[in-house]
């Protein structure tokens, strides 16, 4: 990104009630790809899902496959080649992961979930599939980009509930939308400018269903963009309200150039 570098960190902790992490994350600074991940199935076949989703993604985003009908045929034409590499990307780990549970017995019914950020120039490319969410600090805005794939959430974009009865809602960890479940997948993706002192978080429902968005900006704000005491921060109050699942964090903070005020 040209007049802005990167700071950028990860955190994972496996919280107070499961005995194994099933999420996974990724970050690249020089590439400037970051991805969460919270693995569905139970012990080995969640985590197993969610480290072949991180490293299938990360592999076929950069290495596209040129003759793949995502990238060359008609009905993906409508999307920015960067969206149809994310579509084709995503399509691969979900493809593995299908087919491993398939061929193993023991991990029938496992996926997982996925946010993933890649930021070019001054442009900020999303996508996601499930529950796991990419939030933005803007100045003082403090926003969720990306929308759940959850049966809760559908019913509160359908104004069946509201979002504090989502919260608490017995049916709140049924995702409507995962990597491995089906042969094909589409995420959702999303496109927005970047500025100097954006700072986005990724991270799975194990933070996002113990600590409420106006917390997780209190702690923005009142560690002013020390990532490092930010990330512990949300991981041990999430663990702090009961810890029910594990916890994954990113932080990327798009730093203003100093060299241009001198």
């Amino acid at each position: 990104m040209e007049q802005m570098e990167l700071e950028y960190l990860g955190l994972t902790d496996v919280g107070m009630v499961r005995k194994q992490n099933e999420d996974a994350f990724f970050c690249d600074g020089q590439k400037k790809l970051f991805i969460v991940c919270d693995g569905i199935g139970g012990h080995v076949a969640g985590q197993l899902a969610s480290s072949l989703a991180v490293d299938t993604f990360r592999r076929y985003f950069f290495e596209p496959d040129n003759n793949d009908r995502i990238l060359t045929g008609s009905a993906f034409k409508k999307y920015p080649l960067i969206q149809r590499r994310f579509i084709f990307a995503i399509n691969k780990a979900n493809r593995r992961i299908y087919e491993e549970s398939k061929t193993n017995g023991h991990l029938k019914g496992m996926g997982t979930t996925m946010v993933t950020l890649y930021l070019q120039g001054d442009r900020a490319y999303i996508a996601n599939v499930g529950d796991s969410r990419c939030y933005r600090l803007r100045d003082e805005n403090f926003e969720q980009l990306t929308q759940d794939h959850s049966l809760v959430m559908e019913r509160v974009r359908k104004g069946m509930l509201t979002r504090e009865e989502a919260r608490n809602h017995p049916q709140k960890h049924i995702i409507t939308r995962a990597l491995g479940i089906r042969e094909q997948v589409m995420p959702d993706l999303y496109e927005f400018d970047v500025r100097p002192g954006d700072l986005f978080l990724l991270c799975s429902d194990g933070l996002s269903d113990c600590v409420i968005e106006d917390e997780i900006a209190a702690i923005f704000e009142a560690f002013c963009f020390d990532l490092t005491t930010i990330a512990k921060s949300l991981v041990e109050l999430a663990c702090d309200r009961g810890g029910p699942d594990n916890i994954t964090v990113v932080l990327v903070y798009c730093q203003p150039d100093k060299r241009k005020y001198f």
